[in-house]
């Protein structure tokens, strides 16, 4: 249970003097938080993006055009000038610091000026000066103040990042009450750290963060953002390490077999595996036949192997009496699994004898679910494919035993705990396709044991990939009605669903307008019914429909959104068109690219992109020319983009940190990792003082499970 003390940080933000129910509204929408309404906290973590400094009392007669300043000034005369017939605007002339200074207001009421500007009134203006028609000026000064209330101007404005209805103004001023009402929490960072780094209370970093003396104090390497990114980290690196803990604890079943399944499966697959993934394998058998429970994280570059690994994990399980399940994010990538492997045992008697397949999804009527289910808790199935939510829904197993959970970048750490908590004794094998450099892997996936895939199978021909202005989009069109007649299939991804009224799809005739439908509306014209579209928004029905069509051959352009990116395998495919390259991160184009080079034939990813791409972003889609070595891309990818978009929440199962960069807090995160491997070989229940005061941070970043798993 959340103690007192941390009480204040999860009210509701209407506690915030100052917000109303309009402001709250707008405040939600900008704060919006994973699965909860925001409350105090994220405000307080919201932190400026720029600081602005202003100068105070400056001689008005050296100030330049865009200055910010804060200048005393006494008002001569209001002048009220007109803009044509009906519109009109104040001119509020004022002197003060060797110059006058004319303050232009357009909108505002004449009650307004005389009350606030009265002639002979002696002001405090804050604002951004300007010369027109020779004179200096600050049209809408930011803040118009009594005199002698200096002390209430700010030098140093923090400057945040708004939505729309909120000003900057009002969000400075409701974070400034947030602060007033902090209770000074025990410290739990360890002091020498603390010393060395010359970092402050929690507290005091976060009242500094928000009100700055310098122009630097929301940088990277500002003590104040330091210290209170290094508290999400550590939040971040205790809760896995006693997640890991907790799952070292667990027993699981013991699974042996004499592989002999395997040994079946492979020789109708007709293919060796390479020494990567044997290696792998043998890292999977050890930990299926340990009494402990397994808790591994499969990562592979695209084309690895990795769904080969995982069904001959399964197999072993399925020959040693037990069942297996495997979870895929979309029912298309399901179905395409269960479909696959359905395919292979059907050529072997043994296995075709032994082995029950079923495909479990939403899109199954009741009865139609309700008849499986009753099959999965009478062990009539001995495999089930399905989406996540297997794992979420009321699935009864009679005997589950392994469970494999592709593309789990849909869990975030929270729902990975969660998984690893709920999952009782079944061994999990995590699988993921974006790779991460090691290091890093080894860190935010702490809670986990790391298998890595860095090896292709023989015989695969390198992609051949192209960057394409736009402009040479005729020659593109009859270069794929070439390679159509050849027998290619297409893939055709776009980064937008819809766009424009549908008399502008119907003409569309740039590539580079960035919608699916529209891209569809325009092959179709010269393709016909070869064109198939699947996205997101369509029925999953004619979504599976339309894909079907792809895979067998009726259709041989797809037109789609990312909802391809992973897992999809059409070997006959071997072309694919991304528009608006530049749109995407390195690391998401290089898993397009991945749908194709998965046949014998030559293979081709042709990049497109608009005007106005600068030799920068020329040069970043030239990474994905020269590699195809996802490591090395993601690496690039982080350099270039930070990992809050290669590891966002909804992309790869990164926490969401609100404070920390990576990788440019790489080295807090490993600081924090070593911090976390000392506290709990010392404190393993968090008990000592330090281990209390832990316990209110892994509270105030809502990591409450992990705290929950320790003994009282």
């Amino acid at each position: 249970m959340r103690p007192n003390i941390l009480n204040y940080f999860f009210l509701n933000l209407s506690a915030i003097k100052g917000v109303g129910e309009k402001s709250g509204e707008l405040l939600i929408r900008l704060l919006e938080a994973n699965n909860r309404q925001p409350v105090i906290k994220d405000v307080l973590f919201h932190l400026p993006h720029t600081i602005l400094k202003y100068q105070k009392e400056p001689d008005l007669q050296k100030i330049t055009d865009g200055e910010l300043i804060i200048t005393t000034v006494q008002v001569i005369r209001t002048e009220v000038k007109t803009l044509g017939p009906r519109k009109k605007y104040y001119k509020v002339i004022t002197t003060g610091n060797n110059s006058v200074l004319n303050l232009v207001f357009f909108n505002a009421s004449e009650k307004y000026i005389n009350d606030v500007l009265s002639d002979g009134s002696i002001k405090i203006i804050v604002g951004k000066a300007e010369r027109f028609k020779g004179e200096l000026q600050i049209t809408h000064p930011a803040y118009i103040l009594p005199a002698g209330s200096s002390d209430k101007v700010r030098e140093y404005e923090p400057v945040y990042p708004l939505t729309e209805g909120l000003n900057n103004k009002f969000l400075a001023r409701i974070i400034s009450e947030a602060l007033q009402k902090i209770p000074e929490l025990p410290e739990w960072q360890d002091g020498a750290y603390l010393k060395k780094n010359n970092w402050q209370g929690f507290k005091n970093s976060l009242h500094n963060i928000h009100n700055p003396t310098s122009t630097i104090a929301h940088l990277k390497f500002s003590p104040d953002r330091q210290r209170l990114a290094y508290d999400e980290l550590l939040a971040s690196q205790l809760a896995l390490g006693l997640s890991r803990k907790m799952i070292a604890k667990q027993k699981g079943k013991t699974i042996l077999s004499s592989q002999k399944f395997e040994e079946r499966f492979l020789n109708k697959v007709g293919f060796k595996l390479t020494n990567s993934q044997n290696n792998v394998l043998a890292e999977i058998f050890t930990d299926m036949k340990s009494e402990n429970r397994m808790f591994r994280l499969l990562q592979g570059d695209v084309g690895s192997g990795k769904t080969i690994v995982a069904v001959i994990a399964m197999l072993n399980a399925l020959e040693a009496g037990f069942q297996t399940t495997f979870m895929a994010p979309t029912e298309i990538l399901a179905k395409q699994q269960f479909e696959f492997f359905k395919s292979i045992i059907k050529q072997d008697e043994v296995l075709n004898e032994n082995i029950k397949p079923v495909l479990l999804t939403g899109s199954l009527k009741p009865s139609e679910k309700s008849a499986i289910q009753n099959g999965i808790a009478e062990g009539e199935y001995n495999i089930i494919f399905g989406t996540h939510s297997l794992f979420q829904e009321k699935v009864i197993f009679k005997n589950l035993a392994f469970a494999v959970i592709d593309e789990q970048h849909r869990f975030g750490v929270k729902q990975r705990m969660e998984l690893g908590r709920k999952g009782g004794e079944v061994d999990i094998l995590l699988m993921t396709a974006t790779p991460i450099p090691r290091t890093l892997a080894m860190t935010l996936y702490g809670d986990m044991e790391i298998s890595i895939l860095d090896e292709k199978p023989a015989g695969r021909k390198p992609i051949d990939t192209r960057i394409m202005s736009v402009d040479k989009s005729d020659e593109l069109i009859e270069a794929i009605k070439r390679k159509l007649k050849e027998g290619s299939r297409v893939y055709w991804v776009c980064p937008l669903i819809e766009e424009g009224t549908q008399d502008e799809i119907l003409e569309g005739k740039k590539l580079a307008e960035g919608s699916a439908e529209k891209r569809y509306e325009m092959l179709k014209k010269i393709f016909g019914e070869k064109v198939v579209l699947v996205h997101g928004k369509l029925k999953p029905e004619l979504k599976n429909h339309n894909m079907e069509k792809f895979k067998t051959g009726e259709a041989t352009i797809m037109v789609s959104t990312t909802v391809i990116e992973v897992g999809v395998n059409v070997p006959e495919a071997n072309i694919m068109i991304i528009e608006e390259a530049n749109k995407f991160g390195l690391s998401q184009l290089h898993q397009l690219r991945g749908r194709v080079g998965r046949g014998a034939e030559q293979s081709t990813c042709i990049l497109l992109y608009g005007k106005g791409l600068s030799e920068n972003g020329v040069s970043r889609l030239k990474i994905l020319r020269e590699t195809e070595d996802g490591f090395r891309i993601s690496e690039e990818d982080m350099a270039l983009r930070g990992s809050g978009d290669l590891l966002g929440t909804k992309q790869s199962g990164m926490p969401d940190f609100k404070i920390a960069q990576l990788p440019e807090d790489k080295e807090f995160l490993f600081a924090a990792r070593d911090d976390v491997k000392i506290i709990i070989n010392k404190d393993p229940e968090l008990k000592t003082e330090r281990g209390l005061n832990l316990r209110n941070l892994l509270y105030l970043f809502e990591y409450d499970n992990q705290i929950a798993n320790l003994s009282a």
